[in-house]
């Protein structure tokens, strides 16, 4: 799959687009590099728990560090979703 975003900024609006700092984003590109998103497999369970207290390496679950340490980096781009059931 491929992500491909863009901005179009008016002259009168260059300072505001500066303003922004997209440079501090690593996911951010100005040359023709990829990013590439490596999510850890984790299930909605054990990020919530992750989510509970980040602080903690291992969280108190049996996970590799790398995957918690992906998670991490990656949590606040992840799509959250509420299931409801409406009878």
């Amino acid at each position: 799959m491929i992500t491909i975003g863009g901005v179009l900024v008016s002259a009168s609006h260059a300072g505001n687009y500066q303003a922004c700092n997209f440079e501090q984003f690593d996911f951010c590109r100005f040359d023709d590099s990829a990013y590439l998103i490596d999510p850890p497999l984790l299930t909605y369970a054990e990020m919530r728990q992750i989510d509970v207290d980040r602080t903690k390496v291992a969280c108190g679950l049996p996970l590799p560090t790398s995957d918690i340490e992906k998670y991490s980096q990656f949590y606040r781009y992840f799509p959250r979703f509420v299931e409801a059931e409406i009878s």
